[in-house]
């Protein structure tokens, strides 16, 4: 086809031949084109959006239970056998992000901006054990839940290993 017969075709409405699969290459090649052009722009939105969320839950924030939490009386008595048990979950279920010595160690296993809190702190040691027993239940992210997880049982021994935390040598490893 000539020039000039293409003109013709593009007045009178008919579209120009193309030659085969050129048609289908151009629609690739713009689509190429729109990816590359939106990961350019998105990217780095992305980006700055992932280091203020990470800067932001950098900070302590207060993870409080509602009132009647701290009403919940600890029907489990804190007995060596209980600690032990309570110990043994902790390992189990809590050391992959507290830590394995959560009180002697001062230092999460976790690092980054989604660092656990050292459960020996005293601001963690001032809570009622029902406000404890609360939140292993309920979680908080990136803590899951353990309410289906754990039985009530389990929980409270769980809340007397950490109150154990917090007694001369209750930071000893937890084997």
């Amino acid at each position: 086809m000539q020039a000039g017969d293409e003109r013709r075709q593009i007045a009178s409405g008919d579209e120009p031949a193309r030659p085969p699969g050129g048609g289908a290459q151009a629609r690739r090649a713009r689509r190429r084109s729109l990816v590359v052009a939106l990961l350019v722009v998105f990217a780095p939105l992305a980006a700055l959006y992932w280091i203020v969320h990470a800067a932001l839950l950098g900070r302590q924030v207060r993870w409080a239970a509602p009132p009647t939490a701290a009403s919940l009386r600890n029907p489990i008595a804190a007995t060596a056998p209980s600690i032990a048990r309570g110990a043994a979950l902790f390992r189990a279920h809590c050391a992959g992000c507290h830590g394995p010595v959560p009180a002697a160690a001062r230092a999460p296993a976790a690092t980054g901006p989604l660092r656990p809190l050292d459960l020996g702190r005293p601001e963690v040691q001032a809570q009622a054990d029902g406000e404890l027993f609360w939140k292993i239940g309920e979680g908080s992210p990136p803590m899951p839940s353990f309410e289906r997880t754990l039985s009530a049982e389990d929980r409270w021994h769980l809340v007397n290993y950490l109150r154990a935390l917090a007694e001369p040598g209750g930071g000893s490893p937890v084997h």
